[in-house]
C-alpha cells in the first residue's frame, strides 16, 4: 500500500481550488490536480481495482499549512486489519494524531453525510449535513 500511496500522492498536485469539486476518477486522472478528497477517491479506486478492500474516512486534520483545523478525508485499507493510508499527506499505517475521524464509508466518497459542532452552551445544536439537506439538531439529542 506505501507505494500506490506514494504514486497517488506524487500524481495529483494539491489545490485548494478544487475544494468541493466533484471529479470523478477519470476526471482525476486526466486534470492531475485535486484535494484531499480526489487522492482518496483516485486511491480507493486503484486500490479496489487491485482487490483490496478500501473505505473511505472523513473528519478533521490539523493543517499546519493553513494553521487550522480542516475537514479531511483519507482511507483506510483491509490487510487483516483496517490500516490506514492518507495519500495527501504520504502517510501509510500510522495516521498521525492530528487526523480526527467522524465517520467512516465503504462506498462513494460524495454521499458522505458529516456532523459539526461547537459546543458552547446548554443550547447548542448541531449542524447536520447530508448529501442535499441542512439541519439543526439541538446537542443534547
Amino acid at each position: 500500500m506505501s507505494a500506490l500511496a506514494y504514486w497517488v500522492h506524487n500524481y495529483i498536485n494539491y489545490d485548494l481550488a478544487y475544494v468541493g469539486r466533484n471529479l470523478s476518477v477519470y476526471d482525476i486522472m486526466q486534470q492531475k490536480t485535486g484535494v484531499c478528497e480526489h487522492y482518496s477517491i483516485l486511491f480507493a479506486t486503484l486500490a479496489r481495482s487491485l482487490g483490496y478492500p478500501t473505505r473511505f474516512v472523513s473528519g478533521y486534520a490539523y493543517s499546519s499549512v493553513q494553521e487550522q483545523w480542516v475537514g479531511h478525508v483519507w482511507n483506510e485499507v483491509y490487510l487483516g486489519e483496517w490500516v490506514p493510508v492518507d495519500a495527501t499527506w504520504l502517510e501509510v499505517g500510522a495516521i498521525d494524531a492530528t487526523h480526527v475521524p467522524a465517520s467512516k464509508l465503504d462506498r462513494n466518497i460524495n454521499s458522505l453525510a458529516s456532523v459539526s459542532a461547537n459546543v458552547y452552551s446548554p443550547d447548542a445544536k448541531l449542524l447536520w449535513k447530508g448529501s442535499d439537506e441542512f439541519r439543526s439538531i439541538p446537542a443534547n439529542n
